[in-house]
């Protein structure tokens, strides 16, 4: 039979290479041995002869902590915002497993026979749509910066610098010496 890795595990891959260019690959994987094939495995082709399952190698000197990138996985599987990450989704790592269709149960011990210490496995989604989208992981791209409040002596300091400049009468000058006279009260505290 032929088969192909799922296209949402060449687009993480690819993802991952390019973070980490000189990062181990000697746990890395996508088609099982012949110990897989003697089980039901995501590392064996499914009816189409697609492989959905993927193990990168946990190298923190070259630049691929798992613990790292399994936070992050972990985060977006809980979140659903990628495709490949619907039902049938899952990751192992470090002797735990974490899965989209249990994900109300969190992190769970794993006891399969490999304890997936020295490398991270990720399955992902059973539907064609998901398992072979080519939407970016954007692993590697950090958050927005989050918007930070005034402190509030400067937000009440600005609400009075706007009510004078609202109530301080009909001429112009006045209203911004009244608010620049709010502002200035702030800088002196």
């Amino acid at each position: 039979m032929t088969w192909r890795t799922a296209r949402s595990l060449d687009v993480v891959l690819a993802e991952i290479n390019a973070h980490a260019p000189n990062r181990s690959k000697l746990s890395d994987g996508s088609i099982g041995d012949p110990a897989h094939a003697a089980r039901t495995s995501d590392h064996n082709p499914n009816k189409a002869g697609v492989v959905r399952a993927r193990d990168f190698t946990h190298d923190p000197h070259g630049g691929l902590d798992c613990n790292v990138l399994a936070a992050r996985l972990a985060e977006m599987l809980r979140a659903g915002i990628h495709p490949a990450l619907g039902s049938g989704a899952y990751i192992i790592w470090n002797r735990t497993i974490l899965s989209r269709d249990r994900i109300h149960e969190g992190w769970r011990p794993y006891d399969g026979t490999n304890p997936h210490t020295k490398h991270l496995h990720l399955s992902v989604a059973t539907k064609a749509s998901g398992y072979d989208s080519t939407v970016p992981w954007n692993l590697y791209v950090p958050p927005a910066p989050s918007v930070k409040r005034r402190p509030k002596p400067i937000r009440d300091a600005i609400k009075a610098a706007q009510a004078a400049l609202v109530g301080a009468g009909p001429v112009r000058a006045e209203r911004v010496k009244a608010a620049i006279r709010e502002l200035r009260k702030v800088k002196k505290q």
